[in-house]
């Protein structure tokens, strides 16, 4: 009998079941595949594997106006995928060793919850059944496929088997304009091949602020993708994909491959849920605490659907083992912060303008361009970005920040302390930013709605 069972081993399965033998506990882990689930092994690490790659060719394009002399790069996938494995490899290596350190037993198969406190697990042996105290849903999600004819083709790609294309293709059509897709198009569009990119919607990078969704959507553009905005694909055959435009005319891109980066949902189904009574929507319902409405099962991460990254999935299952072990904690998603790595980044932490508008909130807003950093003229003479921080009209506590530039990735986490904290900006003037650093365009975002 476990004190816990955590059914899943990425961010956040594994973390939460770290977490909860540091504190004593006794703990299995059920993982049908890798240790690592989907961030490591098919998200967020191959995919900054990919798209490193992708800067260095920029970089090197680009090298003479710094100047740096170089031949007209080229990209040997084979070796690039080999070094995607290679990288994979040593960290589902450590995460193994994590679990080793934290007496957390790991069981290889595929788990279902035959009773509230009990986990059937498929082996390549046989069946073994778990008992626990908790069990803990992570099970993760999965490629979403919308009812488009044509789109379950095996030639068609998705952000699980693109990791493994052996050649590059001269042009590729991607199928949404989310985070997965706009990634990808930065990544094919900068290692030289020809990218159209086709969104339901009338703006790119759901959930961003509007004006870096905006300006985002421009840098692209110039970088030379190509973008068809609420498009309705209806079709994917051998000639390319059939869609309809913002006029309902029908038009077709034709292109050598096809990406489906329409998203992800939760991987919940067949685990027993509803036969135990557990409520489950789009994911699996939950309190912030990530309590079911069932004692004993929790669920954490992509599962729940709240939203969907490695690092509120890691943040949830913490804070659930916390409040397994009576430990006081909470989820604070108004500081969760969220990055698209295109060129130039995205970033951002708290509401965007129009959630503030929606909700009623006052707020004080100040926006300054990123060439108010020095570092970033230098490394970005040529480049887009600008920050834009919102705070409360009454008392100035920091609300939100919006970033569009790169290596924003690297120092949104600074306003996100920001907003967990509740500084106001003016207390914001006491934290000492590293001069020089790119960081700089938030402190002079900061001091200017401190001052308006």
């Amino acid at each position: 009998m476990f004190d816990l069972i955590v059914v899943g081993g990425g961010p956040g399965g594994y973390e939460a079941a770290a977490h909860a033998g540091k504190l004593g506990m006794s703990v299995a882990l059920v993982e049908k595949k890798r240790l690592g689930g989907t961030c490591l092994n098919v998200g967020c690490i191959p995919a900054k594997t990919f798209l490193h790659t992708a800067k260095l060719v920029r970089d090197a394009r680009e090298g003479a106006a710094y100047g740096v002399q170089v031949g007209t790069p080229t990209v040997d996938q084979p070796t690039l995928v080999a070094r995607k494995n290679r990288i994979v490899d040593t960290l589902v290596n450590g995460v193994g060793q994590l679990m080793d350190a934290n007496k957390v037993q790991v069981v290889q198969g595929e788990g279902r919850l035959v009773a509230r406190d009990t986990v059937e697990v498929r082996t390549g042996e046989g069946t073994e059944r778990l008992q626990a105290a908790n069990v803990m849903i992570a099970t993760g999600s999965k490629v979403a496929k919308p009812p488009i004819p044509g789109l379950d083709s095996p030639a068609v790609l998705d952000s699980d088997s693109v990791f493994d294309l052996p050649e590059l293709p001269a042009s590729v059509a991607i199928i949404g304009g989310g985070v997965i897709g706009l990634e990808f198009a930065s990544f094919f569009n900068d290692v030289g091949v020809q990218v159209t990119v086709l969104e339901m919607l009338p703006s790119i990078g759901a959930g961003a602020d509007d004006d870096v969704s905006r300006r985002l959507l421009k840098a692209l553009q110039s970088a030379g993708i190509t973008f068809h905005l609420s498009a309705k694909v209806t079709e994917v055959g051998p000639d390319g994909v059939r869609f309809t435009d913002a006029k309902g005319t029908e038009q077709v891109v034709v292109a050598e491959r096809v990406m489906n980066a329409a998203g992800r949902v939760p991987a919940v189904a067949g685990l027993g849920l509803e036969e135990l009574g557990v409520e489950v929507r789009r994911g699996v319902v939950t309190t912030p605490e990530g309590r079911t409405n069932v004692p004993g099962i929790w669920a954490i991460g992509d599962a729940n659907g709240r939203m969907m990254l490695a690092h509120v999935a890691t943040r949830e299952g913490i804070v659930a083992v916390n409040t397994i072990a009576g430990r006081p904690d909470r989820m604070r998603y108004d500081a969760m912060p969220g990055v698209i790595y295109t060129s130039p980044e995205a970033s951002w932490v708290g509401p965007t303008e129009a959630q503030l508008k929606q909700a009623g909130v006052a707020y004080r807003k100040a926006q300054v361009p990123a060439g108010v950093s020095g570092r970033f003229l230098i490394e970005n003479e040529h480049g887009s970005g600008f920050a834009k921080v919102l705070v409360d009209a009454r008392y100035g506590r920091l609300l939100g920040a919006h970033v569009l530039g790169d290596v924003s990735s690297e120092f949104i986490v600074a306003a996100a302390a920001m907003i967990e904290t509740e500084l106001t900006a003016e207390a914001a003037m006491e934290v000492v930013f590293p001069h020089p650093t790119v960081s700089e365009v938030l402190r002079e975002a900061l001091v200017r709605v401190a001052h308006v």
